[in-house]
């Protein structure tokens, strides 16, 4: 029984063709389906590295505005993980050698790096506001 190598060849290239355009569909569908979802609430809270310092500000919490880029399924299990804390997020900020100084935290940068948000498939689009100014003290010690 001999095999006609022209309709082989022809079953091949339909194969091959096939699955390119079906794997063209899927990345456009999936493309089409991540997308910038509405911004949502989240309460950060500053902390200090090194008991060296403290934070200057009273009350070193604020919320902020995130708007996130992802799918929507993995939209939803975002806002349970972010949500079902129920506590604010903390930022760890680092002193230097210098008694009294402001750090500029970048928010985006920073939020992008929690472990609640960086070991999923979710991008932190924007920040409101983007940079925030954080006072830090040097504490002085002091024997008795």
């Amino acid at each position: 029984m001999a095999v006609d190598r022209g309709k082989l060849w022809q079953k091949i290239e339909t194969y091959v063709l096939a699955t390119v355009i079906t794997a063209l569909v899927w990345l456009y569908a999936e493309g089409e389906n991540v997308k910038v979802h509405q911004p949502i609430p989240m309460e950060l809270a500053f902390t200090v590295s090194s008991t060296d310092y403290y934070i200057r500000d009273p009350n070193p919490k604020m919320t902020v505005q995130v708007r996130f880029r992802c799918t929507g399924a993995e939209w939803g299990r975002q806002l349970e993980r972010l949500d079902g804390a129920g506590r604010p997020r903390e930022i760890e900020l680092d002193g230097n050698d210098r008694a009294i100084h402001t750090v500029s935290v970048a928010l985006k940068q920073r939020l992008a790096e929690i472990p609640a948000i960086a070991q999923y498939a979710v991008e932190v689009e924007s920040v409101v506001p983007e940079n925030v100014p954080v006072i830090l003290e040097g504490l002085v010690r002091m024997d008795l």
